[in-house]
């Protein structure tokens, strides 16, 4: 498969002298995710103008390495697009959700971190691949006032389905099972609508995710 304000620590890098920049989010106690947060900064950005942003969420095993290991070219898109593409790093099976803190800690602490390091203008898509695909859905809806747009690819919208697969269990809780942590459903739907923002997702026909 592709996977109060906490103060951050950030390791030393030279800043903007690089396209690819790698700094570390403090994580919350109980949460495995190794805190990295890898940053792809377009040529034009020089920190005087703000550049909107990209959020781009990991699946299932995977860290914040595997987009620009596996995902393409970021610096081309970062330079196409005039945005600052972060990748953080949730653990390789949080599922982006309150029960066990990843949501909170990508909503909150990796955006406070990236705002703070970045001079950011406000707009921020976000996106991502099978569990970073659902986790993109959710954040959408959670967090209106911070993406602008969402993009999912494969995304598990329904883990009350696969409960038995991924430590969906473990990662969130009781009312999964139920369709509580579910996407497309009408409490979601309840979420976003009233504000007109695009969404769009794409699953190949014989994905497992399909027929979700």
């Amino acid at each position: 498969m592709w996977s109060l304000l906490v103060p951050f620590v950030v390791f030393p890098v030279s800043c903007f002298a690089e396209k690819v920049e790698t700094f570390v989010v403090k994580v919350p106690a109980g949460l495995a995710a190794s805190g990295e947060v890898v940053a792809t900064v377009p040529d034009a950005y020089n920190g005087a103008t703000a550049f909107p942003a990209f959020l781009l969420l990991h699946g299932a095993g995977d860290t914040a390495a595997v987009w620009n290991a596996k995902g393409g070219n970021l610096r081309e898109l970062a330079d196409k697009h005039r945005r600052i593409i972060i990748c953080p790093s949730a653990g390789p099976q949080s599922w982006y959700n309150n029960h066990n803190g990843s949501e909170r800690y990508i909503a909150r602490d990796v955006m406070d971190a990236a705002a703070k390091r970045y001079k950011l203008d406000g707009d921020c898509w976000i996106d991502g691949n099978s569990m970073g695909g659902y986790g993109s859905l959710r954040l959408f809806a959670n967090h209106p006032e911070k993406f602008s747009a969402v993009l999912a690819f494969s995304p598990g919208t329904k883990p009350s389905r696969w409960m038995k697969n991924w430590d969906i269990t473990n990662a969130m809780g009781a009312s999964a099972a139920a369709g509580g942590e579910d996407t497309f459903t009408d409490a979601w739907l309840k979420k976003v609508e009233g504000k007109p923002r695009p969404v769009l997702m794409v699953c190949g026909y014989k994905d497992g995710f399909f027929l979700d």
